[in-house]
């Protein structure tokens, strides 16, 4: 072999690797782009994600603050209704000293013939 030819030979052979490395950096420059936009796209989710958990988690306190609320005004309510319904029940069983308790008749309606 000729020194001529074994220029030509080492030039091909490193311009061949040359070539090859620059394509596989290219692919590796664009498999990296890949994966840095889908490591930004996972964590734009996952920031997106804890912001709507935090806000489930004030709805749901919110909510239960309004639940016990609505219970105790539900028992309060409860227990007015339980005091003015003792106190009807009073009045209805004391004597009235101005006109006599008359009860209404068995079908239900009063009595439309004054003086029968």
């Amino acid at each position: 072999m000729s020194a001529e030819t074994l220029i030509w030979a080492t030039s091909a052979a490193v311009g061949s690797g040359l070539l090859a490395g620059m394509g596989v950096g290219v692919w590796a420059r664009r498999r990296i782009t890949l994966l840095r936009t889908q490591i930004e796209h996972g964590e734009a989710a996952r920031t997106a994600a804890v912001e709507r958990s935090r806000q489930a988690r004030q709805q749901i306190a919110q909510l239960q603050e309004e639940l016990a609320a609505a219970k105790a005004e539900l028992g309060k309510r409860k227990s007015e209704q339980s005091r003015r319904d003792e106190v009807a029940r009073r009045l209805d069983e004391e004597p009235t000293m101005v006109l006599p308790r008359h009860e209404l008749p068995s079908n239900g309606f009063a009595d439309t013939m004054p003086l029968a």
